[in-house]
């Protein structure tokens, strides 16, 4: 039980205590809890993919067929990063402006991506901790699309430029500091 009081309890706080905050420690935070949203419509072409399978098996004409190709790269994108763990990005529930990640292994979510989003409460080690406007790339899809096999060079091109800022910032988060990167231990409700 001594262990017990190593233990910080984060809602409601400010720069002192922030900066107070170690390598190592373990956190409870009363969060506002957000999972990227395409993480999110990845999850949902999975959960279409049976209906797909019926409309192409049975030819049913209700869907055109570039709807058909664009479900069918998804759920292929889908496959290539289902064995990649979930970012979770979050902030305490009454001081915002501190920002928090930690990547969910897949293995240990139990239902839906759903009951992740919303409050909660993170209980983590703090694995890294950033200052004031320091940047860390939390999670991005577009090395995962790259090695899709069915791109073409020029599909490969542009997700390599820096010109399509907006599609890019759908495919990636950034943590921008003050923020702190934890293991996570257990979310729940």
């Amino acid at each position: 039980m001594g262990n017990l009081k190593q233990i910080k309890h984060l809602d409601l706080f400010d720069n002192e205590y922030w900066n107070g905050i170690q390598k190592g420690e373990i956190l409870a935070i009363e969060a506002k809890i957000r999972i990227p949203a395409s993480i999110f419509q990845l999850e949902q072409a999975q959960g279409l993919t049976p209906l797909a399978d019926f409309v192409q098996k049975y030819g049913i004409s209700v869907v055109k067929d570039s709807d058909l190709t664009m479900f069918q790269g998804m759920t292929d994108f889908r496959k290539l990063i289902e064995d990649k763990p979930i970012p979770l990005l979050f902030q305490t529930v009454s001081t915002p402006g501190f920002s928090f990640a930690a990547d969910l292994s897949r293995e240990y979510i139990t239902g839906n991506l759903t009951d992740f989003q919303g409050e909660g409460t993170v209980f983590g080690k703090v694995q890294r901790i950033l200052s004031k406007g320091q940047k860390m790339e939390i999670f991005s899809l577009i090395p995962d699309m790259q090695a899709m096999p069915n791109l073409t060079r020029q599909q490969r091109l542009a997700l390599k430029s820096n010109k399509n800022k907006k599609a890019k910032g759908n495919l990636s988060e950034t943590l921008v500091g003050p923020a702190i990167v934890l293991t996570p231990l257990a979310v729940y409700r």
